[in-house]
């Protein structure tokens, strides 16, 4: 997370689109020369308008320096007892697959079965989970009818 004021140039964004103009979100694609691959502006729980910069969350696949950090932002704020507004933190929470099985688990395994995690191969995320869920309430629902 960085409070700070994003540079439009870095993102080829005309200049007048720094500041409050800067999107919401911005997003790259792979292969681009980005330290990035995604910066958001965070916003308060009650979206009351945050004072001074705004705070905007970036995803990368590599550590951003402070170097990098100084090329994304035209200017950085402190915070937290003056502590630089840069901590880096690697989350566990978008795993990798580098390969997945030739042949899924089936998601039915037997009548009015389910095995509703042989799509987290696929894609690993709640929302995904709650599909699965809501496919295998409908597919037992259909099974269970006379």
């Amino acid at each position: 997370l960085v409070k700070g004021r994003p540079r439009a140039a870095y993102v080829s964004l005309p200049v007048n689109m720094s500041g409050a103009n800067y999107p919401d979100l911005v997003a790259t694609l792979p292969g681009t020369s980005m330290q990035f691959t995604c910066i958001g502006r965070e916003s308060t729980v009650g979206g009351e308008p945050v004072s001074g910069a705004p705070v905007w969350k970036l995803f990368s696949h590599g550590e951003l320096t402070n170097a990098t950090l100084n090329e994304v932002f035209e200017s950085i704020e402190y915070v937290y007892d003056k502590q630089p507004a840069f901590v880096s933190h690697r989350w566990q929470a978008y795993p990798e697959y580098r390969s997945g099985p030739e042949e899924f688990t089936p998601f039915l395994l037997d009548d009015a079965v389910a095995y509703t995690s042989t799509i987290e191969w696929a894609a690993s995320a709640m929302e995904m989970s709650a599909i699965a869920g809501r496919n295998a309430a409908l597919l037992l629902s259909q099974a269970l009818q006379p």
